[in-house]
């Protein structure tokens, strides 16, 4: 028997720990510091290149950044397959 792993993102905050740059309807994790994507999109990036390709990701976050986590996203290919 093979065990399987499975990834969990939470992303989430108040947006106090980065303040002033950080706020509550822009927390740090949709931040680019890099200039290469945000840390959440560089985080599903990582994920997504392992050479398994087969491991399933789940992203946790508010709903209140649903539109915010759609459109960090958006243009990352997160159908896996590794690098």
């Amino acid at each position: 028997m093979s065990e399987r792993i499975v990834s969990f993102v939470m992303s989430g905050g108040v947006g106090s720990r980065l303040w002033p740059l950080s706020r509550e309807d822009n927390p740090k994790q949709f931040h680019d510091f890099s200039g290469d994507g945000s840390m959440l999109a560089k985080t599903l990036r990582r994920l997504t290149a392992r050479p398994d390709g087969e491991t399933p990701i789940f992203l946790i976050a508010s709903e209140r950044h649903a539109d915010r986590v759609h459109a960090d996203l958006a243009g990352l290919d997160l159908s896996g397959g590794g690098p």
